[in-house]
């Protein structure tokens, strides 16, 4: 049995679905035309944890979780968790950006490492996005995110609002009630879909991705962390 890491985005390449097994990791990518005979089930199982910058370690255990994506023990020992939690900072000697990201119908501000800004807008499934500040440190940042979320941003989208159609006079217009004048940048390729769920068959061939949502053009999924994928049990429309 396998399960769901997350969805891997470089710029200018297609991207990967990062799967954690008993053995460690494994990665697919997510190429138009893929077909995987898989289904995504409730059962989840741990992901593992960050054990310094960009270094992931699987689970030693490989547990079975009821929610989330972490056991108690991989939660303690990555050095995010504080982060996640909003207890603290990652001790980093970066600079990081303050950005707005629309996806859907909605926008968001958000913070990330200036050196992972266009990864990070692929990661979360933006339609369009800009960077408003850089140059600052996470505490500094922040400070920033919460001022704007104050007057009324968002700090997460949900997933199925990130299927809806996007009109970047949404960001646009939202730009112009907060004062701020930086550009505007196109972000993803056409996305289809009829409808978003979170468990089943894997929708196959793959037409389209965005942030962590594969669809065939009719059914999209999302690729959950911590959920497991088994052999398909679930009939499939073919079946019938």
């Amino acid at each position: 049995m396998k399960s769901i890491v997350k969805t891997i985005w470089r710029k200018n390449k297609t991207p990967q679905l990062k799967l954690a097994t008993e053995e460690g990791y494994e990665k697919i990518r997510l190429g138009k035309g893929l077909k995987l005979e898989l289904e995504i089930i409730n059962k989840r199982r741990c992901t593992g944890f960050y054990k310094s910058e960009g270094c992931m370690k699987p689970c030693p255990k490989y547990k079975k979780i009821k929610s989330g994506n972490q056991c108690t023990e991989c939660r303690r020992k990555d050095i995010y968790t504080s982060w996640r939690t909003g207890n603290g900072t990652p001790n980093f000697e970066a600079e990081y950006s303050v950005y707005l990201a629309q996806s859907g119908d909605q926008v968001k501000v958000g913070v990330t490492k200036t050196s992972r800004l266009r990864n990070r807008w692929l990661e979360q499934g933006a339609d369009y996005a800009t960077e408003i500040k850089n140059g600052l440190t996470a505490q500094e940042a922040l400070k920033k995110e919460k001022e704007l979320s104050q007057k009324g941003l968002k700090e997460r989208i949900r997933k199925e609002q990130k299927i809806n159609k996007a009109d970047p006079k949404f960001l646009k217009n939202k730009m112009k009630e907060l004062e701020i004048e930086t550009e505007i940048i196109d972000i993803q390729k056409p996305f289809k879909c009829q409808k978003l769920v979170r468990k089943g068959r894997f929708p196959t061939p793959v037409k389209y991705v965005k942030g962590k949502i594969v669809s065939n053009g009719r059914i999209a999924m999302v690729m959950t962390p911590g959920r497991t994928l088994q052999k398909p049990r679930q009939k499939g429309l073919t079946d019938f």
